[in-house]
């Protein structure tokens, strides 16, 4: 998943046609393998900061799955809580 200095653009100039991303961000992945599981990567980057934040994505990742449906696993970039890690905490993802 994209990183906060990854290169938005060429990223999706380079990826997404395979990836289903139109011209602009955020930029989401959705994929089922088989019929048993999602796989989602979230892009939760905010632009210009070290942290990230997925409060922008969650109703994307919420109409995307669906009411019903196999269990997923999410990916993202910054990780969503804190691990007593200083260097990591400041950069987590919030909400």
């Amino acid at each position: 998943m994209l990183g906060n200095v990854d290169a938005h653009f060429e990223m999706g100039r380079v990826f997404g046609a395979q990836m289903g991303w139109g011209d602009h961000c955020p930029l989401n992945y959705i994929g089922l393998i088989g019929d048993r599981m999602w796989v989602i990567g979230l892009d939760v980057t905010v632009g210009g900061a070290q942290r990230s934040d997925a409060a922008p994505v969650l109703d994307w990742m919420a109409t995307a799955l669906g009411a019903d449906g196999p269990p997923a696993l999410i990916f993202q970039h910054q990780h969503p809580f804190l691990c007593d890690i200083d260097v990591k905490d400041r950069n987590n993802c919030r909400n």
